[in-house]
């Protein structure tokens, strides 16, 4: 207990220095955290990135933090100038002790910021108030504090008299919550979890390694698997090269105007389509890191700004971790709504916060993945690290300390395999821990079940099932269109049921609709594996989707996709042997009608009709190369229908269902709102669609050029007027009927606005229709 006392001496100069750091804008706190005044340690606030609306210097006993205690606290709501003594309650995580009955009497920080009308410039969520600082406990209030003018101000001597009285009461209180040990008092401080969580069971780590040394036979060193470096480790160094690459150069900038790009750049990295897997990285689920796109400038830039000290290793590791998630969820939450379910903040903050220490320092700090650390903590150390956290009871910084001792320890057993860093580590937990708690039976050799003859079966690779369950069809919609893509509510549920009947949807449209895009939405909203196929005019045969088989070196030649339909089928064995959903995998045809379906396609259409009618379809694809139509396929073809692409037999609408994505005035317009051009645009567009329509692509062209062109200071009806000579124009060609029509309200809308450019090169083309009949862009 301190046994020192308050003097005016001692809170003089902190009170001058909190003040004059306050005028300043400075946010640093290391001087505070040095200091000691009558055997309380120091603590000061003063935001982090952007300046705090209410900075405040506070005075803690042992086991009392600002992020989970009670202390005493100076509040200085400056905009106000106004200054609180108070008895402090933590907010962000509930305090296992309390202020005495004589304290709780009193009124809150809320009751008075209500009682001045000022509550409501003040608003957050972190207690039951709404109101920051709000449940803490008012002793005194001081206008004019700013104004102190020294030792012997009558202001200062009330404040000092307040607060040594406040010293008294928490010293009373801690006295009161003391227990009696045989030779000692001790402080009773609220319970943490022993950061000492070793040992580890070994037995339980031997099985973990027997299980992954089954995925991986022959594994002697991570570094010589050829089997775990594809599997395991080739995708995430292909992830680590996009986020040093992007976003590692932010993060260790030192311009603090390019800190407003890193949630952006944190948000490019983590959408990135890898080149390994062919889809998005999946390390992350989306809506970790969805808010980010959500931010204003400013707030971007305070984001920014937490994510860099994230890497400062100088500020121990709880310490960083601890002000981050303070910082970050008050940050975040005053302009995104508070995340529910499974957008927690424990949800969130985890694997976003260890995803960026684990790519900026693989070698010193381990990306966490909830589920396979609830897994792996619950088998190793016999609790589950990640639920103190989940549950509140923890800070972000504790439990990571907590998970890298684990890791740590894990690390040192596997020496022998010669882990080159946290991302082998990861990997193993990841592959460890995923069968442990399922019957032994099914890390025998796998059989595939299907009632075919096993001989014409290629023999698979084992791999982990992946428990599988299909997101709601709300929960699809919203993330495709937190995404940024208009779509029409009835088109996404007919497209849903289609791959749920079908398995094969075309999906038709103007090209820059948005087919691929869509197609690739879905399956990233609905946590499926999905490979693009680009279609080319020149195939021919079902080689060249399939690969073939070389006679010459009697070897099979595989495509990309090849490898895709591999890994479907292992998916769905290892599914079926565990009794699980499988998870889907979606093959899109990307513009599948540039060439003839019936002749590329021809095996998938016949196999589709097999499976239609119960069946196991095999696909043979050369001498001992054998295949099957796994039930968790789905074919998706985008068509565009002009002159360039091929017309489809009835036999490919017979197997597939077709969906058009409508382009609608009302949709469109939605894609543009709110731009100071949106409105010429659209005329522009109602004019032309019925004879050339462009759709969502083309509008990103617009925006995109006149956004540049507003940074060198040429406006956006110069741009606009340019743009429509280059993306509009070009499509007006031929002998239809309705071109006069269409040139004669172009003309109008370029009169009204302006559009010079627009105005001299409709002249031509309408020229050219009337004098020979048909009209041609190039002169």
């Amino acid at each position: 207990m301190p046994d020192n006392t308050l003097t005016p001496e001692s809170l003089y100069p902190l009170l001058e220095e909190f003040l004059a750091q306050v005028q300043s804008g400075s946010q640093e706190t290391k001087k505070y955290k040095q200091l000691k005044i009558a055997g309380f340690e120091v603590g000061a606030g003063f935001g982090m990135g952007s300046p705090a609306r209410i900075p405040w210097f506070g005075f803690f006993a042992k086991g009392q933090t600002a992020h989970r205690g009670i202390y005493p606290v100076c509040l200085y709501y400056k905009y106000h100038d106004l200054l609180i003594v108070s008895y402090a309650v933590s907010e962000r995580n509930k305090a296992t002790i309390q202020w005495g009955a004589k304290v709780t009497k009193k009124p809150n920080v809320c009751d008075e910021l209500q009682r001045r009308g000022i509550a409501s410039e003040y608003k957050q969520h972190k207690n039951s108030t709404g109101v920051m600082y709000g449940d803490s406990f008012v002793k005194a209030c001081f206008d004019n504090a700013s104004k102190i003018s020294g030792i012997n101000d009558a202001s200062f001597k009330e404040i000092f008299l307040n607060l040594s009285e406040v010293f008294d009461d928490y010293t009373e209180t801690l006295k009161n919550l003391t227990i009696k040990t045989e030779s000692q008092q001790i402080l009773v401080s609220p319970p943490t979890r022993s950061h000492n969580i070793l040992p580890i069971d070994t037995s339980r780590l031997d099985s973990m390694k027997s299980i992954f040394l089954k995925v991986f036979s022959g594994f002697k060193e991570f570094s010589s698997c050829e089997k775990y470096i594809d599997d395991e480790r080739k995708y995430k160094n292909e992830l680590k090269s996009i986020f040093d690459e992007e976003l590692l150069p932010l993060l260790k900038g030192l311009d603090e105007s390019s800190a407003a790009l890193i949630p952006s750049a944190i948000d490019k990295v983590l959408r990135a389509r890898l080149k390994t897997t062919g889809t998005n990285q999946n390390i992350i689920h989306w809506l970790t890191w969805d808010h980010l796109r959500k931010l204003n400038s400013e707030n971007s830039r305070i984001i920014g700004t937490l994510y860099r000290n994230l890497l400062n290793e100088a500020v121990p590791l709880q310490q960083r971790l601890d002000e981050f998630e303070e910082e970050y969820v008050r940050i975040v939450d005053e302009q995104v709504p508070a995340p529910k379910g499974k957008r927690s903040w424990s949800g969130i903050l985890r694997p976003l916060v260890s995803f960026i220490l684990a790519f900026a320092f693989p070698e010193k700090y381990i990306f966490v993945r909830t589920q396979v650390f609830e897994r792996a903590s619950t088998q190793l150390l016999g609790t589950n690290i990640c639920a103190d956290y989940t549950a509140h009871k923890s800070t972000l910084g504790r439990e990571y300390l907590q998970i890298m001792k684990m890791s740590q320890s894990v690390h040192n057993a596997l020496a022998e395999w010669k882990p080159r860093d946290f991302i082998d580590i990861q990997s193993f937990f990841w592959v460890g821990t995923q069968k442990t708690s399922q019957n032994e039976a099914t890390l025998q050799p796998p059989e595939y079940i299907h009632d075919v003859e096993q001989s014409a079966v290629e023999k698979l690779n084992p791999i982990s099932p992946i428990p599988y369950e299909e997101p709601d069809l709300q929960d699809i919609e919203n993330y495709i269109k937190n995404a940024g893509m208009v779509l029409h509510d009835r088109t996404l549920r007919r497209y849903h049921l289609s791959l749920k009947t079908r398995k094969f949807v075309i999906l038709a449209g103007v090209s820059g609709t948005g087919k691929t895009w869509f197609a690739e939405l879905y399956a990233q909203a609905t946590n499926s594996q999905y490979h693009i196929a680009q279609v080319a005019p020149n195939w021919t045969s079902n080689e060249d989707l399939l690969g073939y088989h070389n006679p010459l070196s009697n070897t099979f030649c595989p495509t990309e996709f090849t490898s895709f339909l591999q890994k479907a089928c292992d998916a769905q064995r290892a599914a079926d042997e565990a009794g699980l959903a499988a998870q889907p995998y979606h093959l899109i045809l990307d513009e599948m009608n540039l060439a003839r379906v019936e002749h590329y396609f021809a095996r998938f259409l016949s196999a589709m009709e097999l499976s239609q009618r119960g069946a196991i379809p095999q696909l043979n694809l050369g001498p001992g190369k054998t295949l099957f139509l796994p039930q968790n396929l789905r074919f998706i073809g985008t068509v565009n229908v002009d002159e360039t692409t091929h017309s489809f037999a009835d036999k490919v609408f017979d197997r597939a269902q077709l969906i058009e994505l409508p382009l609608e005035y009302e949709q469109i317009a939605a894609h543009i709102a709110g731009k100071p051009f949106a409105d010429v645009l659209m005329s522009i567009w109602d004019a032309v669609h019925h004879v050339a329509p462009f759709a969502y692509r083309v509008l990103d062209d617009f925006t995109d050029y006149i956004a540049s062109a507003e940074q060198i200071g040429v406006s956006w009806t110069t741009a606009l007027d340019e743009m429509v000579v280059q993306k509009v124009l070009p499509r007006l060609k031929g002998n239809d009927s309705r071109l006069d029509t269409v040139f004669a309200e172009l003309e109008d809308i370029a009169r009204q606005n302006e559009l010079n450019l627009v105005l001299d090169k409709i002249a031509y083309m309408r020229t050219c229709y009337h004098e020979h009949g048909f009209t041609s862009f190039f002169q």
